[in-house]
């Protein structure tokens, strides 16, 4: 929790690495390898995109059939379950990756068996977020299909991609208005809801931000109790 939300706010960093890499270097401090800390928290980020575009992309592909972005969507979410599931394609990617920064990596490959148990717990986070945004829709447009719920992992998956764009900015909110739109949603209203799902979202990473400061200041307390009392 504690190395998940005190790094939150790093996306709106341009790059998204510090994302990474701040879980990373929260994790490494309490003495894991910092390759090994990094290479998970990667594994991590794939899982949350690999689940959104699971979600966002079923829907899509109902309402508009395959085009560009379902297409390019179906692929990369191929590319990311081979990836983290066939140990000759994850070996060839590291060692490119090992002989670029000239250090031997390794990573375990995590089975079919591991994978839909890890990924049940990112459905479940993606569901709570969907049913928050749903609500919030119906908020402004009490008209709205459940469908709209699957906006939300699309739009947010897509900005996380925009890799020079701080949080996706633009990115996110544009998407989720085309998407809106497809479900007869007036483009006034959709532009409001995407402006308002900004501003919801950042006030929930601001909460899980103060928890996890709160989380790491007891653990800190805690243990220089201890090392006090020993």
């Amino acid at each position: 929790m504690a190395s998940h939300g005190l790094a939150i706010f790093a996306k709106y960093i341009p790059g998204k690495a510090w994302t990474v890499l701040g879980r990373a270097a929260y994790i490494s401090a309490q003495g894991f390898p910092m390759l090994n800390s990094s290479l998970i928290s990667i594994k991590a980020q794939i899982m949350v995109i690999w689940t959104g575009f699971i979600l966002g992309l079923i829907p899509y592909v109902i309402l508009q059939g395959f085009t560009r972005l379902s297409v390019i969507s179906i692929i990369f979410t191929i590319a990311a379950t081979l990836f983290l599931m066939i140990k000759k394609i994850q070996n060839f990617i590291l060692i490119l990756l090992s002989k670029l920064i000239k250090k031997k990596i390794e990573m375990p490959v995590i089975n079919f068996k591991q994978l839909y148990k890890i990924a049940i717990y990112y459905f479940v986070y993606w569901f709570f977020l969907m049913i928050g945004f749903f609500l919030l829709v119906l908020s402004l447009y009490s008209d709205a299909s459940i469908i709209v719920a699957f906006v939300f992992p699309m739009a947010v998956v897509l900005g996380v991609l925009a890799i020079i764009l701080p949080g996706g900015l633009g990115v996110r909110e544009g998407i989720m208005i085309g998407y809106l739109g497809l479900v007869s949603i007036p483009i006034k209203v959709a532009t409001s809801i995407s402006v308002l799902a900004r501003l919801w979202f950042i006030i929930g990473e601001i909460f899980i931000f103060c928890v996890a400061f709160i989380m790491n200041r007891k653990k800190r307390v805690y243990t220089n109790t201890r090392g006090i009392t020993q």
